[in-house]
């Protein structure tokens, strides 16, 4: 039997929470990372986290490149669903065509970059095929790893609090969390409630200068680009008014 280096997986779960920086403007927040589908697969994205330097942040491009994983960023670049719907709400927040040459060519060369104006977190660490499917049990033998249920219900509240104290610290402008099915878990990593915007069909509150949205997972049955684009423009005015207000503190 395959096992995962078990000291190794418990850093992980403990201290990785994304792609990106934390200086980032604009921070997009899932509930899991896709993947995790055979044991080489969850083996080498940990020991490449290991080599890379146990770092809180990766950069999402260097990282998948050191993992073997190149068709999202190498010419010619194929769309990733999931991340082509969160640039395509950045860029039409910035006012920027959200052509498909555009949308390949910043999730290619700049989103969730060290350098970079966007960072990609998840709230649990472990990458996973679906929410119906779990093979941890069979890599580990962390006991809390034997059913993902026992895995949420021990590892969550640490995440949530690591996330808050992250939001806390650094204050975003705008923070996305997409995935509504698990509203309950982001309003208590955003420490507020938020309120239905029944013309955008998502959630919203505003926390000092930080505006947090709920919207639906990109790869909702159904979902359209236009869904995404509707909450791009919405940040467009948010990020024009508090532009304004660094202009012109006393206006």
């Amino acid at each position: 039997m395959q096992s995962l280096d078990d000291a190794l997986l418990e850093q992980f779960i403990s201290r990785f929470l994304g792609y990106g920086s934390f200086n980032s403007r604009v921070w997009f927040i899932g509930m899991e990372e896709g993947g995790g589908n055979d044991f080489a697969q969850v083996s080498r994205r940990l020991e490449t986290w290991r080599a890379r330097g146990l770092r809180e942040l990766e950069d999402v491009r260097d990282y998948h490149l050191a993992i073997g994983i190149d068709r999202f960023f190498r010419e010619p670049v194929k769309i990733q669903r999931t991340w082509a719907h969160l640039v395509r709400v950045y860029l039409s927040a910035l006012g920027r065509s959200t052509e498909t040459v555009e949308i390949k060519e910043y999730q290619a060369k700049k989103l969730g970059r060290h350098d970079g104006d966007t960072a990609i977190l998840e709230l649990m660490p472990l990458c996973s095929p679906g929410t119906n499917r779990w093979f941890y049990d069979r890599w580990s033998s962390i006991p809390y790893l034997k059913t993902r249920e026992r895995y949420l219900s021990q590892v969550m509240p640490n995440r949530i609090a690591i996330l808050k104290n992250k939001l806390q610290t650094n204050q975003p402008k705008v923070v996305v969390f997409y995935g509504a099915s698990y509203r309950e878990y982001y309003e208590q990593t955003i420490g507020a409630r938020t309120n239905l915007i029944s013309e955008l069909d998502c959630y919203s509150c505003d926390v000092r200068s930080t505006r947090y949205l709920i919207i639906k997972h990109p790869a909702a049955k159904g979902i359209t680009n236009q869904y995404f684009l509707k909450i791009g423009h919405h940040l467009h005015e948010w990020l024009k008014e508090i532009d304004s207000k660094l202009c012109h503190p006393d206006g």
